[in-house]
């Protein structure tokens, strides 16, 4: 039977697959294939912080020295990615106004990759016992599973176009559902206690 992985992996995995998306970003040229990168970008990162969310940061208040102050000061940098992230996925906004916004996207999501991988997942790893990292793992990795089910994202191995007619409007409804009722949040869960 395979070693299972722990929280630290499985997030770094996402991380490998998100930062290729947002290099590739860089390497397009304004048009309808930028364009579907970009908004593949802004649903990936939107989920993939849900899913940080609701999983590793229970993780990360409960073992990380002032893991609550680390946590908090996490959600807000990406609060501020998730706010270029909406106005990205916005129908009407000038090219000039995009170029600056996938220009935001681009330095928000490396900057979210680089912290976790350089601060965040390394004192997870020395923090955290073994079994629960792999409980998260475990975790992370249906949710994660079930948002590139939902949403049609590949798992980074095999990388289809999304196609418009594919992609239906309310999928971006729900999107916009996940960036504004985020806020809610029980006392359990900002304690970092499981729900």
């Amino acid at each position: 039977m395979p070693e299972t992985d722990d929280a630290a992996k499985e997030i770094a995995r996402e991380h490998d697959e998100i930062d290729r998306l947002s290099v590739r970003i860089c390497t397009l040229s304004a048009g309808a294939d930028r364009a579907a990168a970009v908004h593949e970008a802004c649903v990936r990162f939107a989920y993939h912080v849900h899913v940080e969310e609701k999983h590793l940061h229970q993780a990360m208040r409960r073992h990380l020295p002032d893991g609550s102050a680390v946590v908090d000061a996490q959600r807000r940098r990406d609060r501020a990615v998730l706010r270029t992230v909406e106005y990205c996925e916005l129908p009407d906004v000038e090219t000039d106004e995009l170029d600056v916004l996938v220009g935001q996207l681009v330095v928000g999501i490396q900057d979210h990759v680089e912290r976790y991988d350089a601060d965040l997942l390394p004192a997870l790893i020395r923090a955290c016992p073994l079994a629960e990292s792999r409980r998260v793992a475990e975790l992370l990795r249906a949710a994660l599973q079930a948002v590139r089910d939902a949403v049609k994202i590949g798992d980074g191995s095999k990388r289809a176009p999304v196609d418009a007619e594919s992609m239906p409007e309310p999928h971006h409804r729900g999107l916009r559902g996940l960036l504004h009722h985020r806020a809610a949040e029980t006392e359990a869960e900002r304690r970092g206690y499981a729900t």
